[in-house]
């Protein structure tokens, strides 16, 4: 409200006049950027190749909205491990940013000091860092011993051949076989391993055996009167299925993923890579260097390892879930799911792998599966043994 009183200088005075100037004046705020890293929290420990779920906790402390970086470095190695952009954090909030650490080739043996910078239009806040240390074991690869006097065997749910040899997983216990005479195959050695035994690849003089949560146990088969575990690969999650690619072993690890070791010289094997699955990682057949992965969650996954450090997705086929077993014959992939289904799968062209065919097993749930000519045999527990005709691609007959 302007309010204005004017007074003429006589009652006889004929001009009026009034100047008035208004000068407006708005307070001039500067914008203040300050997005700071106030907590980074990880689990307890991890082993080395796993994911480390990283949590970093930011607030923005100044007066504008921010864009922000989140970088998370291992100062014990000098590497970014990890980043996340956060957009639109308004001023006086937080949120958390997670970030999964890769710790294959990323991380040393005991504990990493991990380092949380935020970057602001491109200038990094040093000022705001925050510091925590993460506690990774190194020891993958170890001798566990066993402490059983003997064993009387078990449920048989793994065999493998290789030459006269054949090899059966009976419980814990590795047994070997001499199949020269396949009428009388005879018994000639036995070794108690650490773990229920869930599948076994075979490569010269080796055998290495997937024992769920006991890891990847690798045995002499030098002397196969004399078979000698030496030595366990440790897994963090749970090791269903093996198999082999040249000098790479590759494992399915359950919620771990895919493991991939170089065991050209298997008393001192490497971890070379891993691929981390979605869902828990239950099988893996490998042709050359192309690498099939039942994925429990995302079906069919088709990985190229002829660079065990970097596998990379070529394809895959996600109409089925609960996957429980694979098996390859030629251009097909057959698999039995937690749902009583058998599934056909054309893979000539991994990039695009097709659903060919599938048959409904009533009542019945797939555990394992082998495929030998036209005939592929399903283990369904307590109903047995499935044979199943594949001769025809497009229709599956239980026989």
């Amino acid at each position: 409200v302007l309010a204005v009183e004017v007074h003429k200088a006589s009652v006889a005075a004929s001009d009026l006049a009034l100047d008035v100037e208004l000068l407006g004046v708005m307070p001039q705020i500067p914008g203040t950027h300050d997005v700071d890293a106030i907590s980074l929290s990880t689990p307890d420990n991890v082993l080395v190749g796993d994911q480390m779920p990283v949590t970093v906790k930011v607030v923005n402390r100044g007066n504008v909205t921010e864009t922000v970086l989140v970088l998370l470095v291992n100062s014990s190695t000098g590497q970014i491990v990890g980043s996340q952009t956060i957009t639109g954090l308004l001023s006086g909030d937080s949120a958390n940013v997670n970030i999964n650490w890769s710790t294959l080739g990323s991380s040393i043996p005991g504990l990493n000091q991990l380092v949380a910078y935020t970057v602001v239009n491109g200038v990094t806040n040093f000022a705001g860092v925050y510091t925590n240390t993460a506690m990774i074991s190194g020891s993958v690869f170890a001798t566990n011993s066993v402490n059983a006097s003997g064993a009387i065997g078990g449920r048989c749910s793994a065999i493998a051949a290789s030459g006269n040899l054949l090899l059966v997983g009976a419980g814990a216990a590795l047994q070997v076989w001499n199949r020269s005479i396949p009428a009388a195959p005879a018994q000639v050695g036995t070794v108690r391993l650490p773990g229920l035994i869930r599948d076994i690849a075979v490569s010269g003089s080796y055998a290495f055996a997937a024992c769920g949560n006991a890891g990847v146990a690798f045995v002499d088969l030098g002397d196969p009167a004399n078979p000698v575990h030496r030595l366990t690969m440790n897994t963090s999650g749970n090791a269903y299925s093996a198999a082999l690619s040249g000098n790479t072993l590759c494992v399915a690890d359950g919620v771990a993923g895919l493991r991939l070791v170089n065991v050209a010289s298997p008393t001192a094997p490497v971890l070379a890579g891993a691929y981390y699955t979605q869902g828990p990682a239950r099988a893996v057949k490998v042709v050359g260097s192309t690498a099939y992965v039942l994925d429990q969650e995302q079906g069919l996954l088709v990985l190229d390892v002829s660079n065990p450090a970097a596998p990379a997705l070529i394809g895959s086929y996600s109409g089925f879930d609960s996957a429980q077993a694979l098996d390859l014959s030629g251009s097909a992939a057959f698999v039995v799911d937690g749902n009583n289904h058998f599934y056909r799968l054309d893979v000539a062209n991994p990039a695009t792998p097709a659903l060919v065919s599938s048959l409904l097993l009533a009542n019945q749930v797939g555990q394992a599966l082998t495929v030998n000519g036209t005939v592929a045999y399903v283990t369904a527990g307590d109903n047995g043994l499935l044979a199943i005709d594949v001769s025809a691609p497009s229709t599956n007959v239980l026989l």
